[in-house]
């Protein structure tokens, strides 16, 4: 049996400003050509620390969790005529997203650091529009990436991260 209790208690961690902006653009230079790309822009800090989370070691310093300063993306793709059968389109797309932190302290063995993703796609499109036969390739790279993660290092003495999918 046990003896003692335990109580866990979620709070904020105090007050935060977050601001920036995300621009896209999408162009279709030529008929069978579409361009896009996008770039997002965080700035996101702690403007006050609650008494509470400050015990924790907390700062103004630490970085939000989850909020990269930088994404960005592009793709391309082109559609290639298939005279009296369909057309053939090939996409190629490029994504970044800065260092981003899951945790509160920023604990670094959970971090991820900043990291790109290419993927590619083929897809054959009948005449008539009546089927779509694809294929694609998702981090073409094998990009080896944290999509989440846990340190309990100090309590449990280990660290335990979620990776994004390989190729």
């Amino acid at each position: 049996p046990a003896t003692g209790t335990q109580t866990i208690v979620t709070q904020n961690a105090g007050d935060a400003e977050i601001k920036g902006f995300e621009v896209e653009l999408e162009a279709r230079p030529a008929e069978q050509l579409r361009l896009n790309a996008a770039v997002g822009y965080l700035d996101a800090e702690y403007t006050r620390i609650s008494a509470a989370a400050a015990l924790t070691g907390l700062t103004l310093q630490h970085k939000l969790i989850g909020t990269p300063e930088w994404t960005a993306s592009a793709g391309v793709e082109y559609t290639f005529p298939v005279p009296e059968r369909g057309d053939l389109s090939l996409r190629a797309d490029y994504s970044y997203r800065a260092e981003t932190h899951f945790q509160l302290l920023n604990e670094p063995t959970v971090a991820q650091p900043g990291y790109g993703l290419v993927n590619l796609r083929a897809a054959f499109d009948s005449a008539a529009g009546k089927w779509t036969v694809a294929t694609g390739l998702t981090n073409a790279t094998d990009e080896r990436y944290r999509a989440s993660g846990v340190s309990v290092l100090d309590s449990l003495g280990f660290s335990v991260g979620w990776y994004g999918r390989p190729r």
